[in-house]
């Protein structure tokens, strides 16, 4: 990105460019439903089945069973306490609905549930799908989408038909035909990577590892979460790899 620009680089989950195209997130429904039921169990499957019969009342707003995984699956966030308190607070107010009919959102909850359901997060939605479809052309035929929500739905009831669904990317205009990416420099890197990361898949970060050849690599295991450089447990590697790097 910056050649002749960079000293140090820390990247922490770290994908690998060559399988970014059109979605990065096809594929994840394993690690992701790993990842949430790792932190809450069978509470999942109470939620979801009360979003079944019908939708969550939380707040002004209606949560039906297509919606509430969008709001597991946005939680699984980085690997810190601040975080912990997140997905615990969404989980109650979500199993509060499911157990009694209704439940009041926090602000947090409040503002996610109106970025979801109105135009509210258009302007952040617009740039983090820009981003997930990484200026590739993918399938233009709605049908392909389809059929992969049919082959994932019994096998990932939470997030098959989330993250198989289409996406902005099928319609938008097709960008000019370019090379995948490619990985070629001698600049040193520090990757840290989560066995359990929910968004980059472990395997990925390690083809990542093996095409730098200039790079270390600090595999964090027990995590199940992406963003792992703000727990403790890599910080102790990383902060000495950075600390020289000129200002």
């Amino acid at each position: 990105m910056f050649p002749g620009r960079t000293d140090r680089v820390v990247l922490d989950g770290v994908h690998d460019p060559s399988r970014l195209a059109p979605w990065a997130e096809y594929g994840t429904e394993q690690v992701n439903e790993d990842a949430l039921r790792h932190w809450a169990g069978s509470t999942l499957d109470g939620i979801q089945s009360a979003a079944v019969r019908r939708p969550l009342a939380i707040g002004p707003y209606r949560v039906d069973r297509h919606v509430a995984p969008l709001f597991e699956y946005a939680v699984l966030g980085d690997d810190t306490e601040e975080v912990d308190a997140l997905i615990a607070a969404v989980l109650r107010t979500l199993k509060q609905a499911a157990d009694t009919g209704h439940a009041e959102p926090d602000a947090f909850l409040t503002a996610f549930l109106a970025a979801a359901l109105t135009g509210d997060g258009s302007a952040y939605g617009s740039t983090q799908t820009a981003y997930l479809c990484a200026d590739t052309p993918g399938p233009r035929d709605t049908e392909v989408h389809w059929r992969a929500i049919e082959r994932t739905r019994a096998r990932h009831p939470l997030f098959g038909t989330l993250l198989s669904n289409v996406t902005p990317c099928s319609f938008w205009p097709r960008p000019k035909e370019q090379p995948i990416t490619t990985v070629h420099n001698n600049i040193p890197a520090f990757m840290a990577n989560a066995t359990g990361d929910p968004r980059v898949p472990y395997s990925g970060a390690r083809q990542m590892h093996a095409r730098w050849p200039a790079s270390r690599f600090v595999t964090v295991t027990g995590s199940h979460r992406h963003g792992v450089g703000g727990s403790l447990r890599p910080t102790s590697r990383v902060l000495p790899y950075g600390r020289h790097v000129p200002q």
